[in-house]
């Protein structure tokens, strides 16, 4: 987990750089897309922060209280990144729109777009880089496919950039735009996501596959009713069944069967409860 805690470190000191650097340029040559872009490594350095914060609760050890961790953290660290995502997209839509019905001069530099390309390169390398990580879960593949869509987010603010040295400052605008759009969708699509998970909506799919295992036993008449609950990274079933076992001493060996099947097959537990209704 430390090597993990090691992904988020490197991922927000460089996005903190390239947040100091996109502002300096983006000040310094009048362009709102390459200012915008740098808020987005502003955000970006906050989001893994909480992700550091969100590793070291979810890799506290189980107890009485929380049974199964504090893995539900890691869907709260998602749920306000994407929240500040969506309105971060926002409000650089808002800028942008002003930019373009108040346009202001856009100050070309070939030595400021090279600095920008250079940016863009480091950032799809710490989405690879990111990408390498076997732990950290939904929270480091979040950061690292954040990487990646900043990656194309920066090459369109140097495209506009450099545009704007031919057509015209009003091309920063229209980037400006398409890069909040770009933002805004992915933060809606991610808090849809990460609000699923908090309220706890059980998923039909999995549900399906753990009928099948335990259809599987014979010692099972009827499958009542199936659930899913996750806790970050980890997954527990609940189950109503009915069986034909006849003695407690059945009834165990039947539970550890299914626990074991489903620890294989669904790397999940699962507790059951018998008879009765719906």
């Amino acid at each position: 987990m430390k090597k993990t805690y090691s992904y988020a470190a490197v991922a927000a000191a460089m996005n903190i750089g390239l947040f100091f650097t996109k502002l300096y340029i983006g000040l310094s040559s009048g362009s709102v897309a390459i200012y915008a872009d740098s808020m987005n490594n502003l955000l970006d350095t906050g989001v893994c922060v909480a992700a550091i914060i969100g590793l070291v609760l979810i890799s506290r050890k189980k107890s009485e209280e929380y049974p199964f961790g504090l893995g539900k953290t890691e869907d709260l660290i998602e749920f306000i990144i994407s929240v500040a995502i969506t309105v971060s997209g926002i409000y650089f839509g808002y800028v942008s729109v002003e930019r373009i019905m108040y346009p202001m001069p856009v100050w070309f530099s070939v030595q400021y777009a090279v600095v920008i390309g250079v940016t863009a390169i480091i950032k799809l390398a710490l989405a690879i880089f990111l990408r390498q990580s076997k732990n950290g879960g939904g929270i480091i593949r979040g950061i690292a496919t954040d990487s990646l869509m900043d990656f194309f987010i920066t090459l369109c603010s140097l495209v506009s950039f450099t545009l704007s040295s031919s057509i015209g400052y009003s091309a920063d605008g229209v980037a400006g735009v398409i890069i909040s759009i770009i933002m805004t969708v992915q933060g809606i699509k991610s808090l849809i996501a990460s609000c699923t998970a908090l309220t706890g909506k059980n998923d039909a799919d999995i549900c399906d596959k753990a009928k099948t295992v335990i259809g599987k036993e014979p010692a099972v008449s009827k499958i009542i009713s199936v659930s899913f609950h996750k806790y970050g990274q980890t997954g527990v079933f609940t189950a109503r069944i009915e069986t034909d076992c006849k003695s407690a001493e059945e009834i165990k060996d039947l539970s550890n069967r299914l626990g074991k099947d489903f620890e294989k097959e669904l790397n999940s537990g699962i507790y059951l409860s018998f008879g009765g209704g719906e």
